[in-house]
């Protein structure tokens, strides 16, 4: 019910200082993601160059609702920035294989991807065994 209004907003939540981009529609397949699955839009939040306590620069905005703490250190995942595309899994393989992939990725590949090594069914993930 609510699809209509926020496609309204989309526009103004781009211009958004804590926006770093925000797709909707079959643009969404880009990323992985199932429009006709109940996903209306994806918004990446933004980054933030000044550094955290600890020195270290490039810290994200982060969702919250009103009215509820967010913990210190909490994440965010579902972006496409680099922070959300570069995920790592390390797997024990009795085979001994070695790899690496330096393509894009998403945090929703992680599941598939054990799920994959360990001979299950990848039925119902959002995304793709690596």
């Amino acid at each position: 019910r609510g699809q209509p209004a926020l496609l309204g907003i989309l526009d103004e939540m781009r211009r958004e200082a804590w926006a770093d981009g925000v797709i909707a529609g079959q643009a969404l397949r880009t990323l992985g993601l199932a429009p006709e699955g109940g996903v209306v839009a994806a918004v990446n939040m933004a980054r933030q160059t000044y550094a955290n306590p600890h020195g270290i620069a490039g810290r994200r905005w982060v969702v919250a609702e009103e009215g509820k703490p967010v913990p210190v250190g909490s994440g965010q995942h579902g972006g496409w920035g680099t922070d959300e595309t570069r995920p790592f899994l390390m797997l024990n393989d009795d085979a001994g294989s070695v790899g690496a992939r330096r393509t894009a990725s998403s945090l929703v590949d992680i599941a598939p991807t054990i799920a994959a090594f360990v001979g299950l069914s990848m039925d119902g993930f959002d995304g793709a065994p690596l």
